[in-house]
């Protein structure tokens, strides 16, 4: 995949990065203050027409008794859903301003014992287990019933006796707490998801304009468990347990937050785009950063645009292809503060990395190049030009390692081409390192970096390439053949 673009000078981008970046840095953290998605055309300002589905009514009654292809509009106010909403073709979910879809129940009798406070759960639980948990976190997040205190997700433990402040344990069907829930709002997600489309066949459905929260998804699945022909606009999905939204071809106008695996993710896609949403704190649940977790990820997927998105404090990868994905497109995002790699392409194939403005990720990634704002896995192929790169544990970097054979041919990094992008690194590195006994990654498949632009702190290393320890100066950076044409600029004397 390949596409010409304007080239932008390094003043330019230096500019308009540090204009888009002030805009959301200055965001509280609370929950209801994040920033709203990057401004879009104008598409669902119009009042709802359709069949008015009201508080304490049901909405999967309401869609069993209506033919394919009805407006549903969802009143305001909190509607409990007991279980999943299969649509029918061609609905439509439109939420009048207000309108929430709710998983959780609430829990109201306990019992204090000491420094702990039980209840009798008499809802059903998610039975089904999945997920890889982070080290340390046991099997914890393989549960999929998550306890809200204040609309705030608390923290699982394996047993009642490991509790402290602000974290939950589950025994048969008790629950214990570790702090005193007297005047607050406990809640129990229960519904494993709100709308289902997996083998369901449902083609062409919108969920538009609705806050959807609190489901018992598993790791793995989405409260918006979507297909490809399906729509989602312009919704708040906050606070799930397993993905906020999957497989739908057109993800528009959100802002996906605080779901516990994953924001986004999509497998088979072919033509998704993923536009103007915002990304955000997802992956509360103590999903492995290095699985499946963090802003969105996307497998076996082809054509895909993400674009305009802000992409922010996800605990792992900001943006992540892998398996096998080919002809993908990111541009003009703003990724920032993910504990992984901001944009992230692994065994995968051709791709353009554009526009981009990466700041601050990766910090939790050790070894190599990992945590680098941009991160190739042997995948070739593909073009990353004109982003702006900047405070992230390392540059741009390109890691092949033998991950032998996917649908498109080997997984190797070649024809990886790294120009005119800007490159601030006070510390890390940029460039090519590989695990494999063959040189020609460096000499003959023609991975080059040209015509970037570095701002270098005050280390006398910060790039990889071809020699056993991946350690050079910008004079052997150069020597080796790469960015004869770059800039480089020290700010060594600015930061004393």
């Amino acid at each position: 995949m390949t596409g010409k673009h304007p080239k932008l000078t390094a003043a330019r981008r230096i500019v308009a990065a540090a204009v888009l970046y002030a805009a959301v840095s200055t965001l509280p953290g609370s929950l209801d203050a994040l920033a709203q998605p990057a401004k879009r055309p104008a598409s669902a300002g119009k009042q709802c027409r359709g069949v008015v589905v009201g508080l304490g009514q049901s909405l999967r009654r309401a869609v069993d008794r209506h033919p394919a292809g009805t407006v549903f509009c969802i009143a305001p106010g909190k509607h409990r859903l007991r279980t999943f909403v299969i649509p029918k073709d061609g609905d439509q979910f439109i939420g009048m301003p207000g309108a929430i879809l709710d998983g959780s129940v609430p829990l109201t009798h306990f019992t204090r014992d000491g420094s702990t406070w039980t209840a009798q759960l008499n809802v059903p639980l998610n039975p089904v287990l999945a997920g890889q948990c982070a080290g340390g976190r046991g099997d914890t997040c393989r549960y999929a019933n998550d306890v809200y205190l204040d609309s705030r997700p608390l923290t699982r433990e394996d047993s009642a006796d490991h509790l402290g402040p602000r974290s939950f344990a589950i025994d048969g069907d008790t629950l214990s707490l570790g702090t005193d829930p007297t005047g607050h709002v406990v809640e129990i997600g229960v519904a494993t998801r709100a709308f289902k489309g997996w083998e369901t066949g449902v083609n062409n459905v919108t969920v538009r304009k609705l806050v959807i929260q609190k489901f018992a998804n598993e790791g793995g699945i989405a409260a918006v468990n979507a297909r490809a022909s399906w729509r989602v606009l312009d919704n708040r999905i906050q606070l799930n347990h397993g993905v906020g939204v999957q497989d739908a071809n057109l993800i528009e106008g959100n802002v996906i937050t605080m779901n516990g695996e994953l924001g986004i993710a999509g497998s088979f896609t072919d033509g998704a785009r993923i536009e103007h949403n915002v990304i955000s704190y997802n992956n509360y649940g103590g999903f492995d950063p290095n699985y499946f977790s963090g802003g969105g990820k996307w497998v076996k997927s082809k054509n895909l645009v993400v674009s305009h998105n802000v992409v922010r404090g996800n605990h792992g990868p900001g943006l992540w292809t892998d398996g096998d994905s080919i002809d993908v497109l990111y541009a003009d995002n703003l990724v920032v503060d993910n504990t992984g790699p901001g944009i992230f392409h692994e065994i995968s194939y051709r791709a353009v990395i554009r526009g981009n403005t990466v700041r601050g990720n990766g910090q939790e990634d050790v070894g190599w190049l990992d945590g680098a704002g941009i991160l190739l896995n042997s995948s070739g192929n593909v073009e990353i030009a004109n982003n702006v790169v900047s405070g992230n544990r390392n540059g741009i970097g390109i890691v092949q390692t033998d991950r032998g054979s996917g649908d498109h041919g080997p997984y190797v990094a070649q024809n990886d081409y790294v120009h005119d992008n800007v490159v601030t690194m006070l510390n890390g590195r940029s460039g090519l390192v590989t695990s494999m006994d063959d040189p020609s990654y460096f000499t003959s498949r023609n991975n080059r970096f040209a015509a970037n632009h570095y701002y270098l702190g005050c280390a006398r290393t910060y790039f990889a390439w071809s020699t056993p320890d991946g350690e050079l100066t910008w004079a052997q950076w150069q020597a080796a053949g790469n960015d004869a044409d770059a800039t480089m600029q020290s700010l060594c004397d600015k930061k004393g």
